[in-house]
Protein backbone atom coordinates (compact mmCIF):
# COMPACT_ATOMS: atom_id res chain seq x y z
CA UNK A 1 0.00 0.00 0.00
CA UNK A 2 1.34 3.63 -0.63
CA UNK A 3 1.42 6.23 1.73
CA UNK A 4 -0.77 9.31 2.40
CA UNK A 5 1.85 11.63 0.72
CA UNK A 6 1.95 9.81 -2.27
CA UNK A 7 -2.08 9.34 -2.74
CA UNK A 8 -1.91 13.07 -2.49
CA UNK A 9 0.94 13.77 -4.58
CA UNK A 10 -0.76 11.07 -7.46
CA UNK A 11 -4.36 13.17 -7.18
CA UNK A 12 -2.51 16.70 -7.78
CA UNK A 13 -0.91 15.30 -10.67
CA UNK A 14 -4.11 13.95 -12.00
CA UNK A 15 -6.02 17.35 -11.13
CA UNK A 16 -3.27 19.62 -12.61
CA UNK A 17 -3.22 17.18 -16.19
CA UNK A 18 -7.07 17.15 -16.02
CA UNK A 19 -6.68 13.33 -16.95
CA UNK A 20 -7.79 11.04 -14.31
CA UNK A 21 -6.59 7.02 -13.88
CA UNK A 22 -8.94 4.33 -12.80
CA UNK A 23 -9.05 0.75 -13.21
CA UNK A 24 -11.59 -1.82 -14.73
CA UNK A 25 -13.13 -4.03 -11.99
CA UNK A 26 -10.37 -3.21 -8.71
CA UNK A 27 -8.35 -5.19 -6.95
CA UNK A 28 -7.75 -8.92 -6.89
CA UNK A 29 -6.90 -8.92 -2.96
CA UNK A 30 -10.31 -6.97 -2.11
CA UNK A 31 -11.98 -9.59 -4.17
CA UNK A 32 -10.51 -12.26 -2.07
CA UNK A 33 -11.72 -11.13 1.10
CA UNK A 34 -15.05 -10.00 0.45
CA UNK A 35 -17.13 -12.31 -1.05
CA UNK A 36 -20.19 -10.18 -1.20
CA UNK A 37 -20.69 -7.95 -4.38
CA UNK A 38 -21.58 -4.82 -2.72
CA UNK A 39 -19.34 -5.05 0.15
CA UNK A 40 -16.09 -5.83 -2.29
CA UNK A 41 -16.74 -2.62 -4.90
CA UNK A 42 -17.33 -0.62 -1.37
CA UNK A 43 -14.09 -1.78 -0.33
CA UNK A 44 -12.49 -1.69 -3.73
CA UNK A 45 -13.01 1.99 -3.78
CA UNK A 46 -11.42 2.48 -0.77
CA UNK A 47 -8.58 0.92 -2.02
CA UNK A 48 -8.34 3.32 -5.03
CA UNK A 49 -8.68 6.20 -2.90
CA UNK A 50 -5.67 5.07 -0.87
CA UNK A 51 -3.76 4.80 -4.50
CA UNK A 52 -5.02 8.02 -5.36
CA UNK A 53 -7.14 6.68 -7.97
CA UNK A 54 -10.20 8.39 -9.34
CA UNK A 55 -12.33 6.24 -11.31
CA UNK A 56 -13.85 2.53 -11.57
CA UNK A 57 -15.38 0.11 -13.55
CA UNK A 58 -17.68 -1.22 -11.66
CA UNK A 59 -17.15 -5.45 -11.33
CA UNK A 60 -20.15 -6.70 -14.04
CA UNK A 61 -21.11 -9.07 -11.16
CA UNK A 62 -22.81 -6.71 -9.22
CA UNK A 63 -25.39 -7.13 -11.05
CA UNK A 64 -25.96 -10.99 -11.02
CA UNK A 65 -29.22 -11.93 -10.11
CA UNK A 66 -29.94 -14.10 -7.08
CA UNK A 67 -31.03 -16.92 -7.75
CA UNK A 68 -28.46 -17.18 -10.81
CA UNK A 69 -25.60 -15.65 -10.37
CA UNK A 70 -24.27 -16.41 -13.93
CA UNK A 71 -26.98 -14.34 -15.47
CA UNK A 72 -27.68 -10.44 -15.32
CA UNK A 73 -30.23 -9.35 -13.07
CA UNK A 74 -34.17 -8.34 -14.69
CA UNK A 75 -35.37 -5.11 -14.66
CA UNK A 76 -37.80 -5.76 -11.26
CA UNK A 77 -35.08 -7.76 -9.55
CA UNK A 78 -32.96 -4.53 -10.19
CA UNK A 79 -35.36 -2.42 -8.16
CA UNK A 80 -36.39 -5.34 -5.60
CA UNK A 81 -33.24 -6.92 -4.56
CA UNK A 82 -30.14 -4.54 -5.18
CA UNK A 83 -31.05 -1.11 -5.48
CA UNK A 84 -29.96 -0.68 -1.89
CA UNK A 85 -26.26 -1.94 -2.39
CA UNK A 86 -26.17 0.18 -5.31
CA UNK A 87 -26.64 3.19 -3.42
CA UNK A 88 -24.25 2.33 -0.62
CA UNK A 89 -21.50 2.01 -3.68
CA UNK A 90 -22.77 5.30 -4.59
CA UNK A 91 -22.54 6.77 -1.50
CA UNK A 92 -19.00 5.09 -1.24
CA UNK A 93 -18.31 6.50 -4.55
CA UNK A 94 -19.23 9.95 -3.60
CA UNK A 95 -17.29 9.89 -0.58
CA UNK A 96 -13.92 9.27 -1.99
CA UNK A 97 -14.68 11.42 -5.31
CA UNK A 98 -14.72 8.37 -7.48
CA UNK A 99 -16.35 7.96 -10.96
CA UNK A 100 -18.38 5.04 -11.90
CA UNK A 101 -19.31 3.41 -14.68
CA UNK A 102 -20.58 -0.19 -16.18
CA UNK A 103 -18.87 -2.13 -18.70
CA UNK A 104 -20.57 -5.57 -20.60
CA UNK A 105 -17.95 -8.08 -20.46
CA UNK A 106 -20.15 -10.88 -21.88
CA UNK A 107 -22.33 -9.07 -23.99
CA UNK A 108 -22.42 -7.24 -27.18
CA UNK A 109 -25.40 -6.15 -29.47
CA UNK A 110 -25.00 -8.53 -32.28
CA UNK A 111 -25.09 -11.46 -29.61
CA UNK A 112 -27.75 -13.04 -30.87
CA UNK A 113 -30.39 -13.83 -34.24
CA UNK A 114 -33.50 -15.40 -32.00
CA UNK A 115 -35.88 -12.97 -31.20
CA UNK A 116 -36.12 -13.81 -27.73
CA UNK A 117 -32.75 -13.71 -26.80
CA UNK A 118 -32.54 -10.62 -28.61
CA UNK A 119 -35.05 -9.26 -26.05
CA UNK A 120 -33.16 -10.85 -23.32
CA UNK A 121 -29.87 -8.78 -24.06
CA UNK A 122 -32.01 -5.46 -24.90
CA UNK A 123 -33.51 -6.38 -21.24
CA UNK A 124 -29.83 -6.74 -19.94
CA UNK A 125 -28.67 -3.54 -21.61
CA UNK A 126 -31.40 -1.41 -20.26
CA UNK A 127 -30.60 -3.00 -16.87
CA UNK A 128 -26.70 -1.69 -16.89
CA UNK A 129 -28.07 1.69 -18.04
CA UNK A 130 -30.48 1.64 -14.92
CA UNK A 131 -27.77 0.47 -12.80
CA UNK A 132 -25.61 3.38 -13.88
CA UNK A 133 -28.14 5.90 -13.66
CA UNK A 134 -28.45 4.59 -10.17
CA UNK A 135 -25.01 4.81 -9.14
CA UNK A 136 -24.71 8.55 -10.76
CA UNK A 137 -22.68 6.32 -13.53
CA UNK A 138 -20.56 8.14 -16.38
CA UNK A 139 -21.31 5.95 -19.07
CA UNK A 140 -21.87 2.38 -19.43
CA UNK A 141 -19.56 0.52 -22.00
CA UNK A 142 -20.32 -2.52 -24.54
CA UNK A 143 -19.05 -3.61 -27.73
CA UNK A 144 -21.03 -3.95 -31.00
CA UNK A 145 -20.02 -7.79 -31.55
CA UNK A 146 -19.03 -9.91 -33.92
CA UNK A 147 -20.24 -9.89 -37.64
CA UNK A 148 -21.40 -13.48 -38.12
CA UNK A 149 -20.96 -13.56 -41.32
CA UNK A 150 -22.54 -10.00 -42.02
CA UNK A 151 -21.49 -7.52 -44.54
CA UNK A 152 -19.93 -4.76 -42.86
CA UNK A 153 -22.47 -2.05 -43.32
CA UNK A 154 -25.19 -4.73 -42.70
CA UNK A 155 -23.84 -5.40 -39.73
CA UNK A 156 -23.36 -1.56 -38.36
CA UNK A 157 -26.89 -0.96 -39.71
CA UNK A 158 -28.00 -4.16 -37.64
CA UNK A 159 -25.88 -2.43 -34.28
CA UNK A 160 -27.53 1.26 -35.15
CA UNK A 161 -31.09 -0.57 -35.42
CA UNK A 162 -31.17 -2.44 -31.99
CA UNK A 163 -29.23 0.54 -30.24
CA UNK A 164 -32.03 2.88 -30.94
CA UNK A 165 -34.43 0.07 -30.12
CA UNK A 166 -32.93 0.42 -27.02
CA UNK A 167 -32.44 3.97 -26.13
CA UNK A 168 -35.94 4.80 -26.97
CA UNK A 169 -37.51 2.31 -24.21
CA UNK A 170 -34.99 3.50 -21.65
CA UNK A 171 -36.31 6.30 -18.76
CA UNK A 172 -32.89 7.25 -18.24
CA UNK A 173 -29.89 9.72 -19.69
CA UNK A 174 -26.97 7.02 -19.17
CA UNK A 175 -23.91 7.61 -21.96
CA UNK A 176 -23.54 4.17 -23.58
CA UNK A 177 -20.19 3.67 -25.04
CA UNK A 178 -19.56 2.09 -28.19
CA UNK A 179 -16.10 0.18 -28.08
CA UNK A 180 -13.68 -0.09 -30.23
CA UNK A 181 -12.57 -3.85 -30.50
CA UNK A 182 -9.34 -5.95 -31.55
CA UNK A 183 -10.52 -8.51 -33.51
CA UNK A 184 -10.70 -7.90 -37.72
CA UNK A 185 -14.12 -10.35 -37.55
CA UNK A 186 -15.81 -7.83 -35.21
CA UNK A 187 -17.55 -4.79 -35.78
CA UNK A 188 -15.04 -2.40 -33.99
CA UNK A 189 -13.02 -0.12 -35.92
CA UNK A 190 -12.57 3.80 -34.93
CA UNK A 191 -14.74 3.84 -38.26
CA UNK A 192 -17.57 1.68 -37.33
CA UNK A 193 -17.55 2.89 -34.00
CA UNK A 194 -17.88 6.46 -34.95
CA UNK A 195 -20.45 5.67 -37.65
CA UNK A 196 -22.31 3.66 -35.34
CA UNK A 197 -22.72 6.75 -32.64
CA UNK A 198 -23.32 9.23 -35.79
CA UNK A 199 -26.61 7.24 -36.18
CA UNK A 200 -27.94 6.44 -32.38
CA UNK A 201 -28.82 8.65 -29.87
CA UNK A 202 -27.42 8.22 -25.97
CA UNK A 203 -24.19 6.88 -27.78
CA UNK A 204 -20.73 7.99 -27.52
CA UNK A 205 -17.11 6.69 -28.36
CA UNK A 206 -15.31 4.51 -26.25
CA UNK A 207 -12.01 4.22 -27.19
CA UNK A 208 -9.71 1.32 -26.09
CA UNK A 209 -6.15 2.32 -27.37
CA UNK A 210 -5.01 -1.52 -26.70
CA UNK A 211 -7.65 -2.63 -29.10
CA UNK A 212 -7.14 -0.54 -32.10
CA UNK A 213 -3.42 -1.45 -31.54
CA UNK A 214 -3.92 -4.65 -32.23
CA UNK A 215 -6.46 -4.60 -34.91
CA UNK A 216 -4.10 -2.88 -36.54
CA UNK A 217 -1.07 -5.13 -36.29
CA UNK A 218 0.67 -2.45 -33.88
CA UNK A 219 -0.38 0.71 -35.25
CA UNK A 220 -0.44 2.89 -32.66
CA UNK A 221 3.36 3.37 -32.40
CA UNK A 222 3.94 7.46 -32.33
CA UNK A 223 2.14 10.28 -30.79
CA UNK A 224 1.11 11.21 -33.99
CA UNK A 225 -0.94 7.79 -34.47
CA UNK A 226 -2.97 8.83 -31.42
CA UNK A 227 -3.59 12.27 -32.63
CA UNK A 228 -4.86 10.76 -35.87
CA UNK A 229 -7.35 9.07 -33.65
CA UNK A 230 -8.93 12.35 -32.03
CA UNK A 231 -8.53 13.82 -35.05
CA UNK A 232 -10.99 11.42 -37.02
CA UNK A 233 -13.50 11.55 -33.65
CA UNK A 234 -13.26 15.92 -34.23
CA UNK A 235 -13.89 15.89 -37.92
CA UNK A 236 -16.88 13.08 -38.49
CA UNK A 237 -18.21 13.58 -34.76
CA UNK A 238 -17.98 17.03 -33.15
CA UNK A 239 -15.51 18.50 -30.66
CA UNK A 240 -18.03 17.34 -27.74
CA UNK A 241 -17.24 14.06 -28.15
CA UNK A 242 -13.43 15.06 -27.47
CA UNK A 243 -15.08 17.36 -24.07
CA UNK A 244 -13.97 14.61 -21.29
CA UNK A 245 -13.86 11.49 -22.68
CA UNK A 246 -13.51 8.06 -20.65
CA UNK A 247 -11.17 5.64 -22.71
CA UNK A 248 -9.48 2.61 -22.12
CA UNK A 249 -5.74 1.14 -21.85
CA UNK A 250 -5.32 -2.10 -22.36
CA UNK A 251 -2.09 -4.35 -23.36
CA UNK A 252 -3.04 -6.99 -26.42
CA UNK A 253 -0.92 -9.54 -28.60
CA UNK A 254 -1.90 -9.55 -32.07
CA UNK A 255 -1.48 -11.59 -35.17
CA UNK A 256 -2.32 -11.19 -38.50
CA UNK A 257 -6.50 -10.92 -37.78
CA UNK A 258 -5.99 -8.09 -34.42
CA UNK A 259 -6.19 -9.23 -30.69
CA UNK A 260 -5.00 -12.66 -29.84
CA UNK A 261 -4.49 -12.26 -25.87
CA UNK A 262 -3.03 -10.33 -23.47
CA UNK A 263 0.42 -8.94 -22.83
CA UNK A 264 2.08 -6.73 -19.85
CA UNK A 265 3.16 -3.12 -20.61
CA UNK A 266 6.60 -3.36 -19.98
CA UNK A 267 6.44 -5.85 -23.45
CA UNK A 268 3.55 -4.27 -25.26
CA UNK A 269 4.92 -1.58 -28.12
CA UNK A 270 1.86 0.50 -27.06
CA UNK A 271 3.20 2.84 -25.03
CA UNK A 272 1.68 4.88 -22.60
CA UNK A 273 4.20 7.78 -23.24
CA UNK A 274 2.42 8.31 -26.18
CA UNK A 275 -1.23 8.72 -25.02
CA UNK A 276 0.09 11.23 -22.42
CA UNK A 277 1.99 13.65 -24.44
CA UNK A 278 -1.05 13.54 -26.77
CA UNK A 279 -3.94 14.65 -23.98
CA UNK A 280 -1.13 16.83 -21.76
CA UNK A 281 -0.42 18.61 -26.08
CA UNK A 282 -4.24 18.96 -26.52
CA UNK A 283 -4.99 20.01 -22.98
CA UNK A 284 -7.77 17.52 -23.11
CA UNK A 285 -9.40 16.16 -19.78
CA UNK A 286 -10.56 12.67 -19.55
CA UNK A 287 -10.58 9.27 -17.75
CA UNK A 288 -8.40 6.65 -18.61
CA UNK A 289 -9.24 3.25 -17.21
CA UNK A 290 -6.48 0.70 -17.00
CA UNK A 291 -7.41 -2.70 -17.70
CA UNK A 292 -3.97 -4.84 -18.23
CA UNK A 293 -2.38 -7.91 -16.18
CA UNK A 294 -0.82 -5.81 -13.96
CA UNK A 295 -3.57 -2.57 -13.70
CA UNK A 296 -2.68 -1.54 -10.32
CA UNK A 297 0.66 -1.15 -10.77
CA UNK A 298 0.39 -0.20 -14.26
CA UNK A 299 -2.27 2.61 -13.27
CA UNK A 300 0.78 4.40 -10.72
CA UNK A 301 3.09 3.64 -13.90
CA UNK A 302 0.28 5.86 -15.83
CA UNK A 303 0.26 8.45 -13.35
CA UNK A 304 3.86 8.96 -12.81
CA UNK A 305 4.51 8.90 -16.56
CA UNK A 306 1.97 11.98 -16.91
CA UNK A 307 3.61 13.89 -14.34
CA UNK A 308 7.08 13.23 -16.33
CA UNK A 309 5.84 14.51 -19.38
CA UNK A 310 3.96 17.89 -17.42
CA UNK A 311 7.21 19.21 -16.56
Amino acid sequence: MILDQERKRNLKIQERSGINIGLKDGFREVELVIPDQFGSVVETLKTCYKYGFRSLVVPQNVLAAPNNPKSIVSMSGLYKEIYTGLLKINRTAKKYRIELSFHADTMSILSSDEAHKKELYREAVRVFCHSSHILDGRLFGIKPGEAKGMYEKEAVRTVVQELNTITESLKVDTPIGIETTGKLTDIGSLNNVIEIVKNTHQTEPLINFGTLHARGSGSLTSQLDISKIFDEIESKLGSEYLKNPVMYFTTLSYGPSGETGVTTMSKSNLKFENIAKELINRGMPCTIIVDTPGKEIDALKCIKIIDENMK
